[in-house]
């Protein structure tokens, strides 16, 4: 996986414009694409701030946009006593969290198609 080939796509940007946004040549951001080169600590700031993601997911260090965060997230989505949430839900909406938000589409427009289909059913067989 490449964060940052991955993120610049996500945002519509084509190299040419993410290289001008931040002041640097073209063949840069193709070498960090293609995992010869990483940005500088300045810059890997600079994408960070502005990709809203944590310089450890840049690197390929981990997996979540911004650990810290998901974790404050998992404590508003649903705090330790309060029990509106199975644990299975929770964990199902941190991992939603952690999607881009091409797959995150996806995964909205599956549930409704589900959503409908179940309602379609007649009351004994509809699934919880």
């Amino acid at each position: 996986m490449n964060s940052f080939r991955e993120l610049r796509k996500e945002r519509k940007l084509t190299q040419i414009e993410l290289s001008k946004l931040l002041g640097i040549d073209q063949t840069t951001v193709s070498k960090w694409e293609l995992g010869k080169a990483l940005p500088d600590t300045a810059t890997l700031i600079k994408l960070a701030d502005f990709f809203d993601v944590s310089t450890d997911y840049l690197l390929s260090r981990s997996n979540f946009y911004y650990p810290d965060k998901l974790i404050q997230s998992m404590q508003t989505v649903a705090p330790m006593g309060d029990s509106s949430y199975s644990s299975e839900e929770r964990e199902i909406i941190l991992k939603y969290r952690t999607l881009p938000e091409k797959l995150k589409k996806m995964v909205r427009d599956n549930l409704e198609v589900y959503s409908e289909s179940n309602e379609l059913l007649p009351k004994k067989d509809k699934k919880v």
